[in-house]
């Protein structure tokens, strides 16, 4: 899949998770009718077990994709350790999956992809590890003259 590639690509696994999920939103904007959305419409209405089986499989290889890259970032400092990678990348893959939702049912033009990029910005920065901020030390009395 293409986001295994984005991913390969990445500098780091905070990038990673950054590119995939721009890719993603990118290709929701820009075909308005995505593979995924015709998966779901097809799954809603007929349910065939190949289908079933490669759309699983698929869901189950971009979850884990995302869980390893939040586990890479977590060990690399960049991502909070106190964060579950299972719950981080579900919560990751969520808006791209609304997304989808409202193409299907035609209200994709309430959210505008300006919208959905600071999604991810605000997203992304909940997951990082702050930097501990530099407190300036007092000058001594004899130096403030």
């Amino acid at each position: 899949a293409e986001w295994v590639d984005i991913a390969k690509n990445a500098n780091d696994s905070y990038e990673a998770l950054r590119l995939i999920y721009q890719h993603r939103l990118g290709e929701v904007y820009k075909y308005r009718y995505l593979p995924a959305a015709a998966m779901y419409a097809y799954l809603a209405s007929i349910i065939d077990a190949r289908m079933r089986k490669e759309s699983s499989e698929t869901f189950l290889q971009a979850q884990k994709l995302i869980e390893d890259l939040v586990l890479k970032g977590q060990k690399e400092g960049i991502i909070r350790k106190d964060l579950n990678p299972a719950s981080v990348a579900s919560w990751i893959r969520s808006y791209p999956l609304f997304i989808d939702l409202a193409v299907i049912l035609g209200v994709d033009e309430a959210f505008p992809l300006e919208s959905a990029m600071q999604h991810l910005e605000n997203l992304l920065d909940t997951l990082k590890v702050k930097s501990p901020k530099k407190v300036k030390s007092p000058k001594p009395a004899s130096a403030r003259k």
